[in-house]
């Protein structure tokens, strides 16, 4: 019994060790958590460089996301504000795959501490040009009363690369309890199939 509890420890911390050594991505980076009943959106990163602009327009940009056909926008002025964006497209062989499950655009119900406007789709990434390389992107937006579920978003990490190599990347992380309950029923279930394969040696041996 002891043997077998200490092994299924080992390996609940040997997954959760797999699952928290990420490391870190260079570029954009947008992690959604879920904080209390809320839905939180926080940008950090910085994008080194960025290639020519491949369209200049402006755009109105609320403060929403969408998992399926992948949408956000952020920005620092007023919700609704017509913004001046350049556009830069993704790799067509890196454009930004869906992050959840469905094509409905949420706004947030709040935004602070933004520092520059965002927009990203399936086919690019559109920053003011304003936005100056090596500048750390900051602020956060929530979703009051609002769940992963409710979003529809998949817990994963998710990324998409622009033509000079700069990724842009939305990470979708589930809360530390339900990242733990499923470190535990993957650390049981390997315990069980590795018990149950000694049986059958055992079996085949008495044979």
């Amino acid at each position: 019994m002891k043997k077998y509890v200490s092994r299924t420890a080992l390996i609940v911390s040997l997954a959760a060790a797999i699952t928290t050594a990420v490391p870190a991505i260079a570029g954009l980076v947008i992690t959604f958590e879920e904080s209390g009943s809320n839905v939180v959106a926080t940008l950090s990163g910085s994008l080194a460089a960025l290639p020519t602009p491949d369209n200049n327009a402006n755009a109105i940009l609320r403060n929403r996301a969408a998992g399926g056909s992948p949408y956000f926008d952020s920005t620092d002025q007023p919700s609704g504000t017509s913004v001046n964006l350049n556009d830069y497209e993704f790799d067509p062989l890196n454009s930004f795959p869906d992050f959840g499950t469905s094509s409905t655009i949420v706004n947030a119900t709040g935004a602070a501490g933004l520092n520059t406007s965002v927009f990203i789709n399936v086919n690019r990434l559109a920053l003011p040009p304003s936005y100056t390389p090596g500048t750390s992107f900051t602020g956060a937006l929530t979703w009051a009363g609002s769940s992963f579920a409710s979003l529809q978003l998949t817990p994963g990490s998710y990324s998409g690369t622009l033509k000079n190599a700069e990724t842009v990347t939305i990470n979708v992380v589930p809360e530390p309890a339900t990242a733990a309950l499923g470190l535990v029923s993957l650390g049981c279930g390997a315990a069980f199939v590795i018990r149950r394969a000694r049986g059958t040696k055992r079996a085949l041996r008495r044979s």
